[in-house]
């Protein structure tokens, strides 16, 4: 009775210490997936906040760029060059002939030429037995006056050589320093006159000659920049007898402008969806972009030009609206002696939109 009372205790032990385990195991488990849980929900969390702050940089962004184009009237205009920027600057690279050319050949020596002598055979035997020592001398002194013999002959044709090939080395050199030197003067000649041509242009332009004016007017106009978005392509005429500056200039199209305010994340679709800008926001701003955008071209001309050769200049602004462009700026500005631009800003409030 004793023995099954002790091995009932010991099923019982059993059976509480598995229990204990079994919760412990579940414990840990549950823990688990609470971690699990958290670092989820942690993860998410960090990858919502970094779609909103996409969205936040998307929105500065957009801002900055109705912004810029709200203010390019406020810009400070560029420092053109003018008929200087036809100029052309010497720029050549320096020689670089290749190593073939530039590394010498080391000149053969008699040092290191010996080592391809080659030694006598060693004594054998039998010619110790029947020639003794002094046949054994003789035959390594023949030996080796016919080794140094045939090396010398060697050397003396490797020398000749390397003459040669030092002389045909340094032949190729000066050749290509020769052409080097005749390209090299050959750009600076080409330069010179071209420089020469674009100051001819320049006292054309200041003697007033149609063609110069004209020229002169291209270049500023190309070396005006504004937003990639827009067109850059212009026409320019030039009337000599009352000294008229036409200008046929293609502006941006609405559809350059931007239609995007700002950008918000919604969280449950997980989507960063754009907040359209008003349609009278839209319009407003297309309108300041035009009217800046015209005032700037035309300061850019009347400052760099000189009233003798400039006393008004027509402006029409074409946008692409379909087959043909359509004008959508008619501007006439006469007022050289006026840098305010009272003139122009007092015509252009006229200009039909």
């Amino acid at each position: 009775m004793g023995r099954r009372t002790s091995f009932t205790k010991t099923l019982l032990q059993i059976s509480r210490d598995l229990e204990r385990v079994q919760k412990a195991q579940m414990r840990r488990a549950r823990a688990m997936e609470r971690e699990l849980v958290k670092q989820q929900r942690e993860t998410k969390q960090q990858y919502q906040a970094r779609r909103q702050a996409d969205a936040e940089r998307m929105s500065r962004e957009a801002a900055t760029e109705i912004g810029e184009l709200r203010d390019l009237l406020k810009r400070p205009l560029q420092q053109l060059a003018g008929l200087n920027k036809l100029k052309r600057s010497f720029s050549f690279p320096e020689p670089t002939p290749s190593e073939e050319l530039t590394r010498a050949r080391v000149e053969p020596t008699w040092e290191e030429w010996k080592k391809q002598i080659v030694p006598p055979k060693r004594v054998g035997l039998l010619e110790w037995l029947f020639h003794g020592r002094q046949g054994k001398n003789k035959r390594v002194e023949t030996h080796l006056a016919a080794e140094v013999e045939r090396v010398q002959q060697v050397l003396v044709q490797a020398t000749e050589d390397w003459k040669t090939s030092e002389v045909d080395r340094k032949r190729r050199l000066a050749i290509y320093h020769q052409n080097y030197e005749q390209q090299r003067q050959q750009l600076i000649k080409e330069i010179e006159e071209h420089n020469a041509e674009v100051d001819e242009l320049q006292e054309a332009y200041l003697r007033g000659e149609p063609d110069a004016i004209l020229t002169f007017n291209e270049v500023l106009l190309a070396g005006i920049h504004y937003p990639e978005e827009f067109p850059s392509h212009f026409e320019v005429g030039y009337c000599s007898q009352n000294k008229e500056l036409v200008l046929d200039y293609q502006l941006p199209a609405p559809a350059a402008m931007p239609d995007v305010a700002e950008y918000k994340y919604v969280k449950t679709k997980d989507s960063i969806e754009p907040k359209p800008l008003k349609a009278s926001d839209q319009t407003a701003l297309y309108k300041t972009v035009l009217h800046s955008l015209t005032l700037r071209t035309l300061k850019q001309i009347v400052e760099r030009s000189h009233s003798h050769q400039l006393k008004s200049i027509v402006f029409n602004g074409l946008v692409e609206t379909g087959a043909t462009p359509e004008t959508l700026l008619e501007l006439l500005w006469e007022s050289m002696s006026n840098p305010s631009f009272g003139a122009v800003l007092s015509v252009y409030t006229q200009a039909r939109t």
